[in-house]
Order: structure tokens, then sequence, then C-alpha cells
């Protein structure tokens, strides 16, 4: 949504000195794939993104794939809360969709947000790490916007070093203790891969919380 604010300033300003470089993807194509591999149990949905699309955006998966869905919050108590769920329906072997995050998640999402990002943004293919490109899983700056494009559709290709795993944590066929670079080529003050650089990101969380000298 702040993308969509900005390219409207920019536009009604006519600045002439401001370009966005993007890369902003959605969820439910790549969820889609990660089931395909059969490797997946259940997901633990996102509760920002299901914030705007509605918790409703996972329900043909889970219907698709016979997985459950679980959307969560952020806080202890409401990730624990929807783990707890998670892990009990996938461990009963039933699939569905469930939203423990119904104080700000609604079924239908934020639909202002939704018809704001439909008017500024089209889908085109994007490369996500460790899947390859996924058609219409990238939004793009569309009609009277695209002038403000920096070049985004120039950021398909997915380069990573030789013997980087990272893809391969990202989709969980690996934990990070299995990549050959982890906390020897690739430390968080030396970072080689994504899952190192992002504060989020699985490899940097295991060295931080300790997780290496196990």
């Amino acid at each position: 949504l702040d993308h969509c604010a900005v390219v409207d300033a920019v536009l009604t300003r006519k600045l002439r000195n401001v370009k966005l470089l993007t890369a902003l993807k959605t969820m439910p194509l790549a969820m889609d794939t990660l089931c395909a591999t059969g490797k997946i149990d259940g997901f633990l949905c996102p509760g920002h993104v299901a914030v705007i699309i509605g918790s409703e955006a996972f329900r043909p998966l889970a219907e698709k794939w016979g997985r459950p869905m679980v959307v969560g919050g952020f806080t202890a108590e409401l990730l624990l809360a929807a783990l707890a769920r998670l892990v009990h329906e996938s461990s009963c072997g039933r699939g569905g969709l469930w939203n423990e995050y119904p104080s700000y998640v609604r079924p239908e999402g934020n639909q202002k947000a939704q018809a704001a990002i439909a008017r500024v943004f089209q889908p085109g293919n994007a490369c996500w790490r460790g899947l390859g490109v996924l058609r219409r899983s990238g939004l793009y700056l569309r009609g009277k916007y695209a002038q403000l494009d920096a070049g985004s559709y120039g950021l398909d290709d997915d380069h990573l070093p030789d013997g980087c795993r990272c893809g391969d944590v990202l989709t969980g066929d690996i934990n990070p203790r299995q990549c050959p670079f982890f906390n020897q080529k690739c430390t968080p003050d030396h970072p080689i891969g994504a899952c190192m650089v992002s504060s989020e990101g699985a490899c940097r969380i295991y060295c931080v919380e300790g997780e290496i000298s196990k």
C-alpha cells in the first residue's frame, strides 16, 4: 500500500526524479508449488498477508491439497495457538482452513487495499529462490504507473554462489546446518545467501539463537 501511495503522489506532483525498483510477490502460487512436491504437511499462513488478501484466499489450497492452512498472528501467544492448531490438525490428517488471527484477519480481507493494488499493479512472472520462475506470481507497475519502473522486470534471474543452498533451506529440504557454507564461509558478519543476510532468515536465526552448537 505504501507503493500505491508513493506512485500516486509522484504522478500528482509530476516528479521526474523518482523511480521504483519493486520485487513484490504474491503467496498462493508459491504455496501451491510447494504443496505439489508432496513434502508439505501444512502451512502457517502469513498473518500480515492475510490482513490484505483475507483468510479465504488460502481455502482453495487447503481443499485442493487436503492440508491444514492456519492463519497466525505475531505475538508469542498467537503463534503458539496457530502452531498448536496446525500440529493438531496435521496429526489428525485433516485438511482445511483455520483463522487464529481473527482480531485482524477477516475472511474477505481489506477490499479497499486489494482494489488499490489491482489499480497500480499487474501480475507477471517472478523468480523465487529455490522454486525458480513462477508465472503471474509477481506484481509490476501497470498502465500510467509503468513509467516509474526502474527495471523491475530485469530481476528475474536468481544468482546464488556455487555451493550455497539457500534455496533448499527456504523450501524446507534441508536445515541451515546442512549447508556446507553455514557458519563457515557464510556468517552473520559475512553473509553469502539471503537466509543469512535477513534478520528473519533461517540461517541467521540459527546462528543468533545458538543453534550452531547443536
